[in-house]
């Protein structure tokens, strides 16, 4: 035989086997969520330094399409606020959705509605005083309060995965008749709604 094919051979062999032996290395990494980067990202809810937001959840309701941020909300300034509305989307997308709902973590019902309440309706302002927080969630339909899933890049959500998504709180300040609106960012495993 001749020696430089047997050495090829088994160059070819050698290589071959190890070539395969990495392939199947890197699709086991991949299965078990290894090269995933949200694997690595801890949940965070951040805003300005005006605002807080320590604790916080991402409910999302498959069969009513529906999202659910339920966050407690942080007051850092020397006066109360009213905490009005969320605008929620991800960064892959083109637009916000407003929040078609709004309601304190303890009501059973959301007692502000859009459309069709307004900032000024005293239902749709909830308090949080100085230094202290308030546990409020903001409900979103796709559809409703010209909100648009896809325009707003959260569309495909899968429940227990973690997700980057861009947030937008407005709050009435005590001292001032204007709305003010700080954005922020929220990490979060998107939990299924009961």
């Amino acid at each position: 035989m001749n020696i430089k094919g047997q050495s090829s051979l088994e160059f070819l062999t050698t290589y071959g086997w190890m070539f395969l032996v990495v392939i199947v290395m890197v699709v086991g990494f991949s299965y078990f969520g290894i090269f995933n980067a949200n694997t690595y990202l801890s949940s965070s809810c951040s805003f300005d330094s005006a605002i807080g937001c320590p604790t916080f959840n991402v409910l999302y309701n498959e069969s009513s399409k529906t999202y659910t941020v339920q966050m407690d909300v942080e007051n850092l300034l020397d006066q109360n606020i009213k905490v009005v509305d969320l605008m929620f989307g991800s960064y892959v997308g083109n637009s916000t959705c407003k929040a078609n709902g709004i309601k304190l973590s303890s009501d059973s019902t959301y007692s502000c509605t859009y459309p069709g309440n307004s900032y000024s309706n005293s239902n749709c302002q909830f308090s949080v005083s100085t230094y202290g927080s308030q546990e409020i969630d903001f409900k979103f339909t796709d559809g409703l309060n010209g909100c648009n899933f896809v325009d707003a890049g959260i569309i495909n959500a899968e429940t227990n995965q973690k997700y980057s998504f861009k947030v937008g709180l407005t709050y009435l300040p005590q001292k001032s008749s204007k709305p003010s609106l700080t954005f922020g960012q929220l990490i979060a495993l998107v939990n299924p709604a009961n």
